[in-house]
């Protein structure tokens, strides 16, 4: 029979109907389907009926009378009537001015312009005390079941993604009178119910609201479903529906005569639908019960989904049936045992510290005592030793301490990546100051804004940086601390909750700002760190994060805790893939961490020099899955490791170790002592599955910003029923059901578009998945009518057409969230910490270049050579700006990467400092 049903009606050259009879054992079956064209429920039922009368008739050898009382083509004559009505008039009126909102939940999910149409369906029986209780309170109200359903449901909608203007397709049965309640044929209309909520107002007033808003629906209800969404999509000049969900009330049930008490009847689903979900509420009255149908798209989800979303809907209607008076805003959408999953299980933290109070360089300390022979440094030539890094950093902290530097002290740092650098850091800490690392390519007046804002005690530096300060404060060389005799480790004056250091990061405003971590935050890192890697004093790292990023700290002291070796690369050639892999052949690197967009290029052009690695870290930006892809394909015993976490947790706070078998990326779950909390904009918790904004919550949290407390107050907040201090993130996340954290998106990486609210990383995902496409990033932008527009960038091993990405995206998208303008790039633009810089992306209509001035000599030849083949462009002028043409720093990889047997010693800052072929080429020839 299940066959029987799914298998569709000819339109063309059959009956919209069928019938059979027939026997198994034990039992006898009468199975009938029609087509919604010209039936409904309430016709399906008067047919069963008819036809079990017929069949009483029948056995008693009684003639059928065969004359039809009542035919739907009265009801067309009446329809006829009614479009020339004003009663037709008042009606259009209403639904021109129910219409004008524009509803920001329509989907569910979102949903391709082709998809399958294949649903299954999921019966859940509401037990018979909730349902009694259902019924009497919205009795009381005046209203009915499906009211109550909606207004239901919409609350999760909202509590759930956060949408305020609401959209849901519901049935009404149309049949006003005896006549038609008693004629076959397909009367049912379906009408949009749109309700705009306000959290702050208590159920009961909002069912007050949802009552009337569906009565007066009601009385305008006979207006045609077909119409109600051509003024909409006139009005908005759209091609969407004004709904993707339905939730129906179906009371339609047989009433068997005499001889009949044991027939027993199923409606059984078709099995596909247009509509993403379905849900039939049906009332069981001789069981005082209801039992809820959802139809869903398997598609789209699962049974587990499903589950999940009954769960979820039944215990915040049972709340709000116990607390009619509460605020939408405070309904609780989750039980006690699911809230204890979430607030402890999936945050349980098993490392207690050995020594608590350790402060983050005395686990250096230890391994300067127990093995000073290790080599802890090496750069160029030079090996330095655990004991001699300590007797130097001694050095800087006995010169500090005279200069009165004590706990909550900060002092700048101002140094290029070699020893001292590491000398500084060691310094700065062992003195009970708290360091603060400033990139010396920084601009002099960022450098100048730091140090004022900080309130910096004291700037370490060298001689020849000194310039690049602008800075009225106390500045001291390096040099001047080889003259100091004590070396002996100084005594200890700080303690965990005293600052170890300040990392500048952009802010929201334009302007850098201060976050402050504390030694107790740190240590619980690195502590962590040593124990998740199992690093040994065998190790050895590669250290290639800027130390002004916080990911270096971790990186650092993860190593030097234990005793390893830390390679340090020159930086003038952090970038120059050829040079890194003789680093890491020549000196055995086990482990490194990089950004995705970097390791992707290091696959690329120096996989066959990675193979003697442990593990690898990519951290920093969320990735696409065919990074993990390449890297086990090419790197298949290597560990690959995604960590998560802002500066103002403490660098890291989960941690996702990936399998060749991973079909999705992951952040993974939180690092020992540190919490994760998904919340809603009203700070609930929400369930797994449900995005939310993430919270985060433990001993890694930093002590604030500097010198700004309103900015400290906005994001370190307090919420009932967490313990704890919580920072709020901006990320978008979810939990799946193994308790590991997926990232979706930054909260602000939102645009609203056509009065649809679209999710870039969607996009972004979809193209990812064209088999040309290697990386993408979507932005919105403004024509010079204000109108908003998608551009996708796009990086592709070969060049698709336009109208093949759009095919390809209308697969899996809808119309809205395809992209207008497309550019393509060789690389995408990048930051100087390895992300995608946005500001850096190119407008979708290019500017012309410049006049076209072709090479002269031999060097200028080779180089257009080169540059021709990175960006893609088949003629290249010797004036033509590298950046203005594509060029970033990916593209100056690979180009330093291609020309590494000419032996020119390029380095990363030629390229910013001369951005020309001419001027280059004129530089190379001097050198």
């Amino acid at each position: 029979m299940n066959d029987l049903t799914k298998k569709p009606f000819s339109l063309i050259d059959s009956d919209l109907f069928y019938g059979a009879y027939f026997k198994i054992p034990g039992e006898t079956v009468f199975y009938f389907k029609q087509h919604h064209l010209i039936t409904d429920a309430w016709s399906v039922i008067l047919t069963g009926n008819k036809i079990l009368d017929y069949y009483l008739r029948l056995k008693s050898r009684e003639n059928v009378d065969e004359i039809q009382e009542h035919s739907f083509f009265d009801y067309i004559e009446v329809e006829k009537e009614y479009f020339g009505s004003k009663r037709h008039l008042n009606h259009k009126i209403f639904w021109q001015s129910k219409t004008m909102l524009i509803p920001d939940f329509i989907y569910f999910k979102n949903r391709p312009r082709e998809y399958s149409t294949r649903t299954k369906r999921k019966s859940v029986i509401v037990p018979q005390a909730i349902s009694l209780r259902m019924n009497q309170y919205i009795q009381d109200k005046n209203g009915s079941i499906l009211v109550l359903f909606i207004a239901a449901f919409s609350i999760y909608i909202n509590l759930t993604i956060s949408k305020e203007n609401i959209s849901i397709g519901t049935t009404v049965l149309n049949r006003t009178n005896y006549k038609e309640k008693n004629s076959l044929g397909a009367f049912i209309n379906m009408v949009p119910i749109l309700l705009q909520i306000d959290r702050a107002i208590s159920f009961e007033k909002y069912l007050d609201y949802v009552i009337s808003n569906w009565k007066s629906i009601l009385f305008n209800s006979h207006y045609p479903h077909d119409l109600i969404v051509e003024e909409y999509r006139q009005k908005h000049r759209t091609g969407e529906e004004l709904f993707d969900v339905t939730i129906t009330y179906q009371n339609a049930v047989h009433h068997y005569p005499d001889g009949f008490n044991d027939v027993k009847s199923d409606w059984l689903p078709y099995g596909h639908q247009i509509n993403s979900l379905n849900i039939h509420i049906n009332h069981r009255e001789n069981l005082d019960q209801y039992i809820v149908d959802y139809d869903y798209l398997i598609e789209l989800f699962t049974d587990s989904e499903i589950e999940d979303l009954h769960r979820h809907l039944m215990h915040l209607l049972q709340d709000a049936l116990d607390n009619p008076a509460k605020p939408l805003a405070a309904l609780e959408l989750i039980s006690p045992a699911e809230k204890q999953r979430l607030l402890y299980e999936f945050n349980k933290s098993p490392m207690s510290l050995s020594s608590p109070d350790r402060l983050l360089h005395q686990f250096f300390e230890v391994q300067a005592i127990q093995n000073p022979d290790n080599i802890a440094l090496i750069f160029l030539e030079e090996r330095i030793t655990y004991g001699e890094l300590n007797r130097k950093a001694n050095q800087i902290a006995w010169m500090l301490r005279k200069k009165g530097i004590k706990p909550n002290a900060i002092v700048g740092l101002l140094v290029k990546r070699s020893p001292e650098m590491f000398y500084g850091i060691l310094g700065i800490l062992k003195a009970g100051g708290a360091y603060m690392p400033i990139d010396p390519d920084f601009p002099r007046g960022r450098v100048k804004y730091i140090l004022e804002d900080s309130h910096c005690d004291i700037l370490l530096t060298n001689d020849f940086l000194i310039g690049n300060t602008a800075w009225q404060g106390e500045i001291v060389n390096f040099d001047a601390a080889w003259d100091i005799e004590g070396s002996s480790n100084p005594d200890r004056l700080s303690g965990p909750h005293d600052l170890a250091y300040v990392i500048y990061t952009s802010g929201s405003t334009g302007k850098p700002k201060g976050v402050m971590i504390e030694h107790g935050s740190i240590v619980n890192t690195v502590y962590w760190r040593m124990h998740c890697y199992h690093f040994t004093a065998g190790d050895v790292l590669l250290q290639i994060p800027p130390y002004n990023f916080d990911s270096s700290v971790e990186d650092i002291f993860s190593f030097l805790s234990i005793g390893a070796s830390i390679v340090i690369i020159e930086p003038e050639k952090r970038l120059e893939l050829m040079y890194l892999r003789e680093l890491i052949t020549r000196h055995q690197v086990t482990h490194f961490l990089v950004t995705p967009l970097f390791y992707h290029a290091m696959l690329d052009e120096i996989a066959s020099g990675l193979t003697r690695l442990s593990s690898v870290t990519v951290a920093g930006e969320n990735f696409h899955l065919n990074l993990v892809k390449k890297h086990f394909q090419k790197l298949p015993l290597v560990k690959l490791y995604n960590e998560y976490g802002p500066t103002e947790n403490s660098v890291c706070s989960t941690v996702y170790q990936f399998s060749p078998e991973d079909r999705e990326i992951l952040i993974g779950k939180p690092i020992d002592n540190c919490q994760c909390y998904v919340l809603s904009p009203d700070f609930n918790l929400l369930p797994v599955g449900i995005p939310g904004e993430l919270y985060l919550g433990g001993a890694g949290l930093a002590r604030g910003y500097v010198a700004n407390p309103e900015l400290t107050a906005s994001k370190f907040v307090y919420v009932s029923g967490i313990e704890g201090r919580l920072y709020w993130t901006g990320d978008l996340v979810k939990w799946n059901a193994d308790g590991n954290l997926q990232f979706i998106e930054r909260i602000d990486n939102q645009v609203k578009i056509r009065g649809f609210r679209i999710e870039l990383g969607e996009i972004e995902f979809q193209l990812l998945n064209h088999p040309a496409v290697t990386e993408t990033v979507v932005m919105a932008g403004e024509d010079e009518a204000k109108n908003k527009f998608l551009c996708a960038y796009v990086v592709s091993t070969e060049r698709p057409a336009i109208a093949d990405l759009k095919g390809f995206l209308a697969k899996n998208l809808p119309d809205y969230m395809i992209p207008s303008h497309f550019v393509f790039l060789d690389k995408l633009p990048l930051t100087p910490n390895g992300k995608i810089d946005q500001k850096a992306l190119p407008a979708p209509v290019n500017e012309p270049k410049i006049k076209y001035m072709p090479p002269e000599n031999e060097v200028e030849k080779k180089l257009a050579a080169y540059w021709q083949e990175v960006l893609g462009n088949t003629q290249i002028g010797t004036m033509d700006n590298f950046f203005e043409i594509g060029g970033d720093s990916l593209a100056i990889i690979r180009i330093l990467t291609m020309s590494y047997n000419e032996q020119w010693n390029l380095t990363v800052q030629d390229f910013y400092r001369h951005n020309n072929i001419k001027d280059l080429a004129a530089l190379l020839i001097t050198r």
